[in-house]
């Protein structure tokens, strides 16, 4: 039901902003879609790496010691586009 609206101020009353204001949704979470994502790029970086060398333990971290091969430049150039 509508209420009347203030006439000194031009507006609506506070109830009616209160009926509106639980309309809006909460923003939904991406945690999911960034774990997949975090799993996907951790099968690219196994299958790119080098046979001998460890993975870091987080895949966007770079190695101290790291090969700069062009294998792990596209490895990385996707990791920097799809984040």
């Amino acid at each position: 039901m509508w209420e009347r609206a203030c006439s000194r101020k031009r507006s609506v009353s506070r109830c009616m902003y209160q009926l509106t204001d639980c309309i809006r949704e909460q923003a939904r979470s991406h945690i999911c879609f960034a774990a997949s994502l975090s799993i996907a790029a951790t099968r690219i970086a196994a299958l790119l790496a080098p046979r001998g060398n460890p993975l870091p333990l987080f895949w966007h971290c770079r190695p101290a010691i790291s090969p700069q091969t062009p294998e792990i430049r596209a490895f990385e150039k996707l990791a920097h586009t799809l984040l």
